[in-house]
């Protein structure tokens, strides 16, 4: 019978090996795209055989087909990758500090859930991957990647640089009991968040400021229920907000709302990813998994989500 080592080098043999499948994928793809691009320009510098808008979109359906399929494999392969890489690698890690109830990297939060704190937009584009649900110091939280963005198409085959609106990670703490008020906490790096005056004056919000100056230059609050959003927001709770603030790389949204709190972290860039470029490097990879696991830790220990601190009877 095959001992855990021997199962871990054999897994590791089989992740190097889809790691591989997957950056090649990846540059077929590329060179696809620089080949097609040549061909374009070539075809576009015959003013004559260019010049009928039929002849262009020939040329498009004809390559549509195979250009799918190419996508297809390689978003297949690398699928296969991220799953085996998360069953063997992060999942462990993750066990170390999580009660896992749900670890899956094809699907996320849902939008519904993000779009009903009223705390940004969503956009017309939304993706969410790598879902964990669990429980951290007996706070049972839920975590994703997700991208929200506008995207517009300039014709049927080109689309416009999409607008981003958030890239990063999204979270959200359980608590056993509900505020008595809804609250809405904005770094101020967030242009594109929904905070415009107008919008929350028709939802009953209100700008708030609160006597830690340093608080009120990096955030601006909202709410819909002034008395009570003093209560929740204690000056050391403030304290610990501009504490995560200086320790996390990506600016923040925070919304508490009924018993859940979302926490939103746009720093660009997704957690738990495999390497693809770079061979597997188990002692590097576990370096990564821990700051991505501490991304979800903080917010528990620096708030003390696991203490009565700041619930509302």
């Amino acid at each position: 019978m095959a001992t855990d080592l021997e199962k871990l080098a054999h897994n590791l043999e089989k992740l190097e090996k889809l790691r591989k499948r997957t950056r090649n994928a990846y540059i077929s793809v590329v060179i696809y795209f620089i080949f097609l691009g040549f061909v374009f320009f070539l075809l576009s510098r015959n003013r004559y055989l260019f010049a009928y808008s039929h002849f262009q979109y020939l040329f498009f359906i004809l390559l549509g087909p195979f250009t799918a399929e190419m996508f297809i494999m390689c978003k297949r392969i690398r699928r296969e990758y991220k799953k085996l890489y998360n069953a063997v690698i992060v999942r462990s890690s993750l066990e170390q500090y999580f009660e896992i109830e749900s670890f899956n990297s094809d699907y996320g939060i849902p939008e519904h859930d993000i779009k009903a704190t009223g705390m940004i937009r969503t956009g017309n584009s939304f993706k969410a991957d790598d879902y964990l649900k669990g429980k951290y110091k007996d706070v049972a939280f839920m975590q994703s990647d997700v991208l929200m963005e506008d995207r517009t198409s300039i014709t049927p085959y080109i689309k416009s640089k999409p607008v981003t609106y958030f890239r990063g990670r999204w979270m959200i703490f359980e608590f056993n009991k509900r505020f008595k008020c809804n609250l809405k906490i904005y770094e101020n790096t967030f242009v594109l968040s929904n905070t415009k005056f107008s919008l929350f004056s028709s939802d009953g919000y209100q700008k708030v400021e609160f006597e830690n100056a340093e608080f009120n230059k990096h955030f601006n609050c909202y709410t819909d229920n002034q008395t009570e959003a003093f209560y929740l927001l204690t000056p050391h709770l403030i304290e610990s907000i501009e504490d995560i603030r200086k320790n996390t790389n990506g600016g923040l949204l925070m919304c508490f709302k009924n018993n859940l709190l979302h926490v939103g972290v746009n720093c660009g860039r997704w957690a738990f990813e495999p390497p693809i470029f770079s061979k597997i490097d188990i002692a590097e990879i576990q370096v990564a998994i821990r700051q991505d696991i501490n991304l979800i830790t903080k917010f528990v220990d620096v708030l003390s989500l696991d203490e009565n601190v700041y619930r509302i009877d």
